[in-house]
């Protein structure tokens, strides 16, 4: 168990990680969307 410790803490860190950036990334593209759609809107 003890050898298989720091292998899960990676793997925990790496998913974690990775779902956080692909989160963070579809809020940006949806805050871009939006940003378009007012430019669009207010011209």
């Amino acid at each position: 168990m003890k050898k298989w410790l720091p292998i899960i803490i990676i793997a925990v860190l790496a998913i974690g990680i990775y779902s956080w950036a692909k989160n963070f990334n579809n809020q940006a593209v949806v805050l871009q969307e939006d940003a378009n759609y007012s430019l669009l809107f207010f011209k």
